[in-house]
């Protein structure tokens, strides 16, 4: 690597040396690129120049760095320091809006991820009529039974942020309602099952005798509607993987 007092060859003659000085006299070596920017080790440079962050150029074994590309390597890390703290600033709302549906007993606020820049945004239940608009506009909407969710992201723009609940989040949900509903006084059996088409944990609901008795025939006698998937499917209880029994 060269050092400051590296000039080079001598030159042939008075011209040659004043043409490679207006051509390359206002360039920096990556020592004095390293200098000029703080750095430790001019390594860096060379570094942050592979990665596109500081353009200059190569001349034989000598990298070269005019001093406009310091100037917008300066310009790169404001912009950088700027952006990290409106996405801090972002997130923080984001967390602030969740915590305040919190306290107010408002499920309809959710804290999801941007899929386009990772930030971390708050999400609001959309309704079906939203959902439908979307889709009519060609945008791609995630379905379930239940846990469309939708916002723009405040840092990136991007619209719509759309948000559908995950496996273990339906999970929970579905166990603490099956807790509650085995907890009344109908005359339903209800079973925690996983769903054979998705493994996400489902309800599924034995065909009452009042079912039977109007000839509705089911093709097992388990039934299953998943909360994740939407799917609906039948199962026999002798050969499912049961996760709880109550009768309700």
């Amino acid at each position: 690597m060269e050092s400051e007092q590296d000039q080079g060859p001598t030159p042939p003659s008075e011209r040659a040396r004043q043409a490679r000085e207006e051509l390359f006299g206002q360039d920096f070596t990556t020592v004095e690129a390293a200098y000029i920017l703080g750095l430790d080790d001019a390594a860096t440079v060379l570094k942050y120049r592979r990665d596109g962050l500081l353009p200059g150029y190569q001349i034989g074994r000598k990298y070269f760095f005019p001093k406009g590309s310091l100037e917008q390597f300066r310009q790169h890390l404001l912009n950088e320091q700027v952006q990290e703290a409106r996405k801090t600033i972002v997130e923080r709302e984001a967390e602030s809006k969740y915590r305040l549906s919190q306290k107010l007993g408002d499920d309809n606020v959710r804290l999801t991820t941007c899929g386009d820049c990772g930030t971390q945004i708050s999400v609001t239940s959309m309704s079906e009529s939203d959902a439908q608009y979307l889709e009519d506009h060609q945008y791609q909407v995630l379905r379930g039974a239940r846990g469309i969710w939708m916002d723009t992201c405040a840092f990136c723009d991007t619209y719509p942020q759309v948000y559908q609940e995950t496996k273990e989040e339906v999970g929970e949900r579905v166990r603490a309602e099956y807790l509650i509903r085995t907890q009344t006084g109908n005359e339903e059996v209800l079973r925690l099952i996983a769903c054979p088409n998705c493994g996400t944990t489902a309800m599924a609901h034995e065909q009452s005798f009042v079912e039977a008795m109007e000839g509705i025939d089911w093709p097992s006698d388990l039934r299953i509607v998943c909360e994740y998937c939407g799917q609906e499917s039948y199962m026999s209880s002798k050969s499912a993987h049961l996760q709880g029994k109550e009768r309700v």
